[in-house]
This record gives structure tokens, C-alpha cells and sequence, in this order.
């Protein structure tokens, strides 16, 4: 395992920044499509107004990150479906990134059968994510089709397919057992 954590240990501080980053940003972006959607009149505002309302409208509840979190001044700017497009957009783009270091990961870490693994792991979700979307949408449950789809779409915007190949794929790893037995 040292061995890993040796050839491995930059892509986990890449995966650990980008983690804050991207939900830094889907929780500014959620919350300003929750109170934009309060005021029908929001998206016909100048930037300076929709700013002042997010702000106003928002609680004083210092203990929840979801309020106490500065908005982006760069979604002022922009109308409700290039906000929308946008969320859509950086679901695709966080789901590639994470992907692609969880990808990495496995390379450094040597583990090449798990790399396989690793992009079937991402196919299948991704056909699964799609077919729960389309079937709510095809049997009138858009929010229980979109809400396993959501839940899928989170797993592989994060580290942990990467990781959880790569204690599989070491607790499997010959000769990490006999190492185990050793210690005991």
C-alpha cells in the first residue's frame, strides 16, 4: 500500500482540490436556480439587482454551508437556461475530469486490470443514468427518474470508483494476504 501512496499521492491532492472546487460551484449554482426561481421576474434584472436579491434572501443560518456561501458574480450575468445548460454542462465536464484522474490514479498505482474495470464501471453508469432519466421521463416520474440518475451521475463525479478498484484490486493483489498473515 506504501507503494501506491508513493506513486500515487498528487493525483489524490488533484482529485482533493478539484472535490472542493466542484462542490463549491454545484452548490453556488443550486442555490442561485432555487431562489431565482422564487421571483418570476429574476432573470429580467440587472446583475447589480439579482445580487442584491440573492443576498437578501438569504437566511442567517451560519452553521449551513448551503446559505453562508458567496455566489459566483459571473451567474448574473448569465439568463436561466444558459445557468441550466451550464449545470448540465459541468455534470458532463466534473464527470470527465473525475473520471480521467480516477483513471490516472489506477495507472500510477499499476493496477492496469482495474483500469479496464475502472471504464466499464463508468460506461455502465452513465447507460444507467441515461435509461432512469428516459424512463421517468417515458412513465410521467421525471423526479424519481431524475433523482437515481442524479444519484448515479454524483458517483462518478467523485474519487470513489478510483479508489474503491484500487483497495479491491490491492486486497486481492497476491502476496498482500501472505503480508497480512505475517503481521498477526
Amino acid at each position: 500500500m506504501k507503494r501506491i501512496l508513493r506513486r500515487t499521492w498528487f493525483v489524490f491532492l488533484i482529485i482533493f482540490t478539484l472535490g472542493f472546487f466542484q462542490e463549491r460551484f454545484k452548490v453556488a449554482v443550486n442555490y442561485y436556480i432555487d431562489v431565482a426561481s422564487s421571483n418570476v421576474n429574476f432573470y429580467s434584472w440587472s446583475a447589480e439587482q439579482k445580487e442584491q436579491y440573492i443576498k437578501s434572501n438569504s437566511p442567517d443560518i451560519p452553521y449551513d454551508y448551503y446559505y453562508t456561501h458567496e455566489s459566483f458574480p459571473f451567474l448574473h450575468q448569465l439568463d436561466e437556461s444558459a445557468i441550466k445548460n451550464m449545470k448540465w454542462w459541468s455534470t458532463l465536464l466534473f464527470i470527465i475530469i473525475n473520471g480521467s484522474l480516477g483513471y490516472i490514479l489506477l495507472m500510477r498505482a499499476s493496477l492496469g486490470k482495474a483500469q479496464k474495470l475502472h471504464a466499464i464501471m463508468y460506461l455502465t453508469a452513465i447507460a444507467l443514468a441515461l435509461v432512469f432519466f428516459a424512463l421517468g421521463k417515458l412513465f410521467s416520474l421525471p423526479l424519481q427518474g431524475y433523482g437515481v440518475a442524479r444519484k448515479l451521475a454524483g458517483f462518478l463525479q467523485s474519487p470513489l470508483p478510483a479508489i474503491f478498484l484500487v483497495l479491491l484490486f490491492y486486497a486481492f493483489e497476491p502476496g498482500n494476504n501472505q503480508k497480512l498473515q505475517n503481521h498477526e
